[in-house]
């Protein structure tokens, strides 16, 4: 039912609604940049980059739904929002907490929408991806495809089905099944049918 509910709020967000931060994200270098700029900022060392910075390169990335920088948000789903009461800083939730709300780069993705699903599915498949960024690459595939779920579940079936090398495709398999199972209920059926296909 979680998951569900996940999804309903999700349908219900306007994009602008679902992209804005809870965090504090102002960012004075970077107020006014094109998008091409806020992506430079993100491909710099990380350790070297503020966080309200790379927060607020990530959101302006997202409202601009820049396409070229899909593959440096799928490598930055493991950036974490800090968490607000080790920061000292003031925090009130104003909206549903979903993925983006704590992983910004996710918000940049799920803006992209279908076009980034060949780059999440490349990521889930690949071995060097970590645990936490093909958790989260499978996630926004199965919020991408919020309004038909099943077909997010066909389509990492597919791709593990048409992928050469055996560990590729039991990554692929893997994820479709974990897709499957945070399908909501009146779909689920058709889900699991998608992923073990």
């Amino acid at each position: 039912m979680k998951n569900f509910g996940t999804i309903a709020i999700l349908i219900g967000l306007s994009l602008s609604t679902a992209i804005a931060s809870d965090a504090k994200t102002d960012c004075a270098q970077l107020r006014g940049a094109k998008p091409q700029a806020q992506l430079e900022y993100l491909q710099g060392e990380r350790s070297a980059l503020s966080d309200a910075c790379m927060i607020y390169a990530m959101d302006q990335l997202a409202r601009a739904e820049y396409a070229p920088s899909i593959d440096v948000l799928i490598k930055l789903l493991d950036y974490h929002i800090p968490d607000p009461h080790k920061t000292g800083e003031p925090f009130v939730q104003q909206t549903v907490p979903w993925l983006g709300t704590w992983y910004p780069a996710a918000r940049g993705l799920l803006a992209a929408g279908k076009t980034a699903v060949p780059s999440l599915i490349a990521a889930i498949a690949d071995a060097g991806t970590s645990g936490l960024i093909r958790k989260n690459a499978t996630e926004l595939v199965l919020l991408i495809y919020r309004e038909e779920v099943p077909e997010g579940a066909a389509v990492l079936n597919r791709a593990g089905r048409a992928a050469t090398s055996p560990d590729v495709r039991q990554r692929l398999l893997d994820a479709a099944r974990d897709l499957a199972g945070k399908c909501p209920e009146p779909q689920r059926g058709a889900c699991l049918a998608n992923a073990l296909k």
